[in-house]
């Protein structure tokens, strides 16, 4: 899967957030729902980064109703998501990222991975197409290194 390696960096926005968050109260959020949000949260990165996707969903949800807002939640529980198969699902929690903070770039580059459409008739062509334009390529320069060959031999004449 993609961005596994970009956890680490939401941990730390994750700790940004909280501290943040704690201090300035962050809206209408009760001050002791905040560290349990992302104490959750934290639980959730721990579960994922051993690979138990299933009990990140259970935290990441968890974070969630108690603090719906926090766009760095919805994408770690995409990427969970997506780990665990649920594509639509993932791409609901992608889609909830990027409204909450549109510029979450990993979750709009795993969102346009997610939904693009790479594998369709046209494409497949154009991978044949261009797959058939590099052998005859080869096989002309192979074709041309064979007759010089022979030409420095001195078995053919030009």
């Amino acid at each position: 899967m993609r961005n596994t390696g970009s956890m680490g960096g939401c941990r730390i926005a994750l700790a940004i957030l909280s501290i943040v968050a704690f201090c300035v109260g962050v809206g209408t959020a009760d001050i002791g729902t905040l560290p349990n949000t992302f104490g959750y949260a934290n639980a959730g990165v721990a579960c994922a980064d051993i690979g138990d996707y299933e009990g990140a969903v259970v935290y990441y949800d968890k974070a969630l109703q108690l603090y719906p807002d926090i766009a760095e939640i919805h994408y770690n529980k995409g990427v969970a998501l997506e780990h665990l198969g649920l594509r639509q699902e993932a791409i609901s929690e992608y889609e909830a990222a990027i409204e909450l903070d549109p510029n979450l770039i990993q979750a709009q580059a795993n969102l346009f991975l997610l939904t693009a459409d790479f594998i369709n008739p046209l494409t497949i062509a154009i991978i044949i197409l261009g797959g058939c334009i590099l052998i005859l390529i080869h096989h002309r320069h192979r074709k041309k290194e064979e007759m010089e060959k022979r030409v420095m031999q001195g078995i053919i004449h030009e």
